[in-house]
């Protein structure tokens, strides 16, 4: 707080959100610098890390203030700085020539007006700018808790996948494949189920109830496995 540095403080790592919420939990918040594109920077060198080269990315940016880091240095501990607003939405779009998509949220940047005139218009256009160059259209604009909870529902169910790389191409074809979702079995070229594209990748139908309910916001379990007979959903 109050300086232009960024910190990791939880890797990216699946199942991981007890310790991201612990990390955000002992944070105080303090009036200061808002340094946007230092933590978009610190994302950008993570998520270019070899162990994430096989997985689908995105960047989630939660912020409650104006990108006012332009011209300060990385440990000024000064508390104000609204002279030195900055966009960063070529981070974001650096970001996304690696292949990352960047959601922005922007928590009471509404009430940023109380600061100086002007302030609550240029922060949520930079918020605006951010989520455009991060291929998610314009910034989503919270107040509250439970708003935010359902904003990152919705992220959630947008970005979750529905297709699905096999080890190995079933020997007995896609017919010996059994899709579950929860314990419910999904039936090959249901429309409410999945298909086999080319040997190995199993799809499930974007408008199919099987898609859907990953993509409804909430926790589930996918098993995929090859059988040694033909499955039968019925």
């Amino acid at each position: 707080s109050q300086t232009c540095n960024a910190h990791l403080k939880s890797a990216p790592a699946p199942n991981n959100g007890d310790a991201l919420a612990a990390t955000i939990n002992l944070t105080t918040p303090t009036i200061g610098h808002t340094p946007v594109r230092a933590a978009l920077n610190l994302a950008k060198v993570e998520l270019a890390k070899p162990e994430y080269a096989e997985t689908t990315r995105y960047v989630v940016l939660v912020t409650d203030g104006l990108p006012n880091c332009k011209n300060i240095a990385p440990t000024s501990s000064a508390t104000s700085g609204f002279a030195n607003y900055e966009d960063p939405s070529d981070a974001v779009t650096a970001l996304k020539n690696d292949g990352v998509t960047t959601f922005v949220v922007g928590y009471s940047i509404a009430g940023l007006a109380q600061w100086s005139d002007g302030v609550e218009h240029v922060a949520v256009t930079y918020a605006n700018n951010m989520a455009a160059a991060g291929g998610t259209g314009m910034h989503r604009a919270v107040s509250t808790g439970a708003e935010l909870e359902a904003v990152l529902a919705d992220i959630t169910a947008q970005v979750a996948p529905c297709s699905f790389e096999l080890d190995e191409a079933p020997r007995g074809g896609p017919s010996y494949v059994r899709v579950s979702i929860d314990g419910v079995d999904y039936a090959l070229g249901d429309t409410n189920g999945w298909d086999l594209e080319g040997d190995k990748t199993i799809a499930l139908r974007e408008d199919g109830a099987a898609c859907g309910v990953l993509r409804d916001g909430g926790e589930h379990s996918i098993q995929i496995q090859v059988e040694c007979q033909p499955v039968v959903v019925c």
